[in-house]
Order: C-alpha cells, then structure tokens, then sequence
C-alpha cells in the first residue's frame, strides 16, 4: 500500500529527475502551478527527511521500533541484503523472511529484544 508521503516523495523524485521547470511539469499532470509546485515542496520534504533517517539508521541500526515504524509507514526494511525482508504477517507477527524460499524467523526473542543485530537491518528507499 502506498501513502501519500510515498505518493508525493514519487512525484518530487519524477520532478527533479526529468523536468527543467514546474510549469512543464504541472502542466503534464494537468494541475494549477501554485499547486504543484506546494505538492512538490512537500515531496521534497519528505524525500530529504526519509533520506537523511536512513543515513543515521545505518551508522547506529534500527531499533524495533524503527523498523515497526517503517513497516507501518508502508517502507520496505531488510536484514544484511535485499534477500531477507522484514515482514508483518497476518496475525500482527514480525518476521524476518528469505525471498528465496520464503523461510522465516521471529524478529525478536521472547523477552522483546531483536534476534539480530540492528547495525545489520536497514530501510529500502523504494517503497
């Protein structure tokens, strides 16, 4: 599920990469100027604030709250590499999950401690 913060990071990133001006760019998406150009302010926003939290996340981890904020907020977490992905399942659990044979394993210990590292969990961008 995509959120409007993720909505609007997508259309600054768009903007910035392949237009030169607003106007052009309002235009495309048959919307007033002044509206965009707000919607893109925002993106922005949103995009250098999600950028600059995966850089601290990568020098001291994530905490488990972290990554249920993350998940919550509709961001893709991995552990190590893009091969295991932190997941929710159905029932509310936190899983961590291979992608190539789709295994799992708890997130956490029974005492509510994550069960790896959390140097080595870290958000995907493109969610």
């Amino acid at each position: 599920m995509r959120t409007i913060r993720t909505e609007l990071k997508m259309m600054y990133r768009d903007y910035y990469n392949n237009y030169l001006t607003i106007e052009t760019f309002a235009e495309h998406h048959a919307v007033a100027y002044e509206d965009m150009e707000k919607l893109i302010e925002i993106g922005k926003l949103y995009h250098d604030t999600d950028a600059d939290f995966n850089v601290e996340t990568r020098k001291k981890g994530m905490s488990l709250f972290d990554i249920e904020t993350a998940i919550h907020n509709g961001y893709t977490v991995y552990w190590k590499n893009r091969g295991y992905e932190v997941i929710k399942d159905k029932i509310g659990q936190y899983l961590i999950k291979c992608t190539a044979n789709s295994y799992c394993v708890g997130l956490t210990r029974t005492d509510g401690t994550l069960v790896e590292d959390p140097k080595h969990f870290f958000l995907g961008l493109e969610h």
